[in-house]
């Protein structure tokens, strides 16, 4: 079942999946067309096993140097493209060249002269072998499959016409029994890299859709602990904070101050200007009050224009300077230039004491803003 539509999904192209899943295919099949060549050798001991003692050894070494030219020039084809990033549009030629020069030296191995009819049958099985050991290889990209099986069967074509003359084998039977093989094998695999691309295909779109989860759960999360407006913590996120802070004093003995931020006569920037232009200041006050703290600081909104800090491991005396600070940093300058506001705070500063409780300290912290307040506003006053 598809997720439901959200504000930050970008619509995807209906085929990009499966042309991601071709370029994954078309990149494991050059993976497992190196690993298959790399293993080359031990096909080529197979067959001067086969050939030894059956036909001369010059012959036998004037087949071997061109298949390992052939090879030598196919790893480097393919080395190439594993240290660079493939494209089908781009590389599908060169996977192509390869896949055709292993085709031919495997298939060249039927014009050796001075063979008995029993070996060139049995390499005719050789290379039916090699033909469907090569089918698991190019599974991802069926197309380089093709190249590779044609270029044997012309092969055979040729070691036919070129050995009319020895009767080894009647031709047309040979030819037509190996291009039914042929023709089976690649209709087996066809289906097989059909369903390989469509589990690529899956893979990819899963993985689109785990990103998707993914992001939507990491939003979900940001809306449940940040005020919309301002983006600072929300009363959530700040509950949570007092209620572990109050485990942490306790057990450990460590500080605990506490700044009540009330900003003066705000009802009057909206009365005078507006909500848009009172959201704009909540906005840029928090942005430059969070710019004077510490990462370890907690700012949060209280509600409306109510801000609370929590500073950790911090005596009362330099929570008391750093709540000075920024009162002072507000009064000296326009919080947003168009129009141009400024603002002041009063700011109540308590620090938690071992016999109280967490909320206790907020609200001795809330009374000494208010207290500020009552003494004329712009002020820092500290809690009793």
């Amino acid at each position: 079942m598809p997720l439901p539509a959200y504000a930050g999904d970008t619509p995807a192209h209906p085929y990009a999946s499966r042309d991601t899943a071709l370029e994954l295919g078309f990149q494991q099949c050059i993976e497992q067309f190196r690993t298959a060549l790399l293993t080359a050798p031990l096909g080529w001991l197979f067959v001067a096993w086969l050939a030894w003692g059956r036909i001369s050894q010059p012959l036998l070494l004037n087949w071997l140097i061109p298949f390992v030219l052939a090879w030598t020039v196919s790893l480097i084809i393919l080395a190439r493209l594993t240290h660079r990033h493939i494209t089908v549009a781009r590389d599908a030629r060169l996977l192509y060249l390869a896949a055709v020069l292993d085709g031919l030296a495997w298939g060249s191995s039927l014009l050796l002269l001075s063979m008995d009819e029993h070996l060139y049958l049995e390499l005719i099985v050789v290379l039916c072998a090699i033909t469907a050991l090569m089918g698991p290889t190019f599974i991802s990209h069926i197309r380089a499959y093709r190249f590779h099986s044609v270029a044997i069967y012309a092969m055979v074509c040729i070691s036919c016409a070129y050995h009319r003359d020895y009767a080894y084998v009647e031709a047309l039977p040979l030819l037509t029994g190996m291009a039914l093989f042929m023709l089976l094998i690649h209709a087996h695999t066809q289906r097989a890299s059909a369903r390989v691309l469509y589990g690529l295909q899956l893979q990819i779109e899963n993985a689109q859709l785990t990103d998707q989860l993914r992001e939507r759960l990491r939003a979900a999360r940001h809306d449940a602990t940040t005020d919309p407006l301002t983006g600072l913590a929300n009363r959530r996120v700040l509950d949570s904070a007092l209620a572990t802070w109050q485990n942490r004093v306790v057990h450990s003995a460590r500080q605990l101050s506490v700044l009540m931020v009330d900003i003066d006569h705000f009802k009057q920037v909206n009365d005078t200007y507006g909500h848009e232009v009172g959201d704009r200041v909540l906005r840029a006050f928090a942005e430059h009050v969070r710019s004077l703290l510490r990462s370890q600081d907690l700012f949060a909104r209280h509600g409306g224009e109510e801000f609370v800090i929590l500073l950790p491991d911090t005596p009362v005396e330099a929570a008391t300077n750093a709540g000075d600070r920024i009162r002072a940093s507000l009064e000296n300058m326009p919080l947003i230039n168009n129009p141009p506001v400024r603002i002041t705070v009063s700011i109540g500063v308590a620090q938690h004491r071992d016999s109280e409780s967490i909320d206790t300290t907020m609200a001795r912290a809330d009374a000494a803003a208010y207290s500020a307040k009552h003494l004329g506003r712009n002020k820092v006053h500290l809690a009793p």
